[in-house]
């Protein structure tokens, strides 16, 4: 079998034969974030014996975080932020601000530990693994962004609401958008916490939330 046969038959299995496996068999055994630390150490493993990332790459970029990037994330966060909140607004106005005025301590401990405990686990899996083991396949380009997106957006299934599939879908093509501008799991990690916490937030966590710590 050719290399680039292989990698996409990889590719499959990893990202959307195993997710579906684990939505449907493994939910009630292993928790999401224990399966998801798990899944991205070990593919961590394969990039760094492969010498397909470097080391410095889980801290920084290779190329130093600038002020334009983190104002064009901001400005995009506000827009895309307010039509999230125009949502909940229209359709589920009675879920507005439900989880911070309902149970304020667990909702300020999703929030803390939603970026450590989520987010960076899935950038290594969902973006650097993607982009840096898949590039011969898809690219550095709008094949790989959507690769990635696809990817992160199916691991979600086992929420098993077509909401939660189509939030992730459009919040990963924002991510691998950011990663592969910066190529920076930090920037790119920063960028989805803020649309995460705000989910969670504003009230729509309860498509991708359910329990003290369930979180997608």
């Amino acid at each position: 079998m050719s290399r680039r046969r292989w990698l996409a038959l990889e590719f499959l299995l990893l990202f959307f034969v195993l997710p579906a496996m684990y939505a449907v068999y493994g939910f009630s055994f292993v928790h999401p974030v224990v399966a998801m630390w798990g899944f991205s150490a070990s593919l961590l493993v394969v990039l760094l014996r492969s010498g397909e990332l470097d080391r410095a790459h889980l801290w920084t970029g290779p190329h130093q975080i600038t002020g334009r990037q983190i104002r064009l994330i901001l400005a995009r966060f506000m827009a895309l932020g307010t039509l999230l909140v125009l949502w909940v607004v229209v359709l589920e106005p009675d879920r507005l601000f439900g989880f911070p005025r309902m149970r304020p301590r667990l909702w300020l401990i999703v929030v803390c530990l939603y970026p450590v405990l989520s987010v960076y686990p899935q950038g290594i899996a969902y973006r650097a693994f993607v982009m840096q083991r898949y590039g011969e396949l898809f690219g550095c380009g709008w094949k790989g962004v959507v690769a990635s997106a696809l990817a992160f957006s199916f691991a979600h299934i086992t929420y098993w609401n077509p909401v939660a599939v189509f939030l992730t879908f459009a919040g990963g093509l924002l991510f691998a958008a950011t990663y592969v501008r910066t190529r920076s799991i930090i920037l790119s990690g920063i960028e989805h916490a803020l649309y995460g916490n705000l989910i969670f937030t504003i009230g729509l966590g309860h498509y991708i939330y359910s329990g003290a710590v369930r979180i997608g």
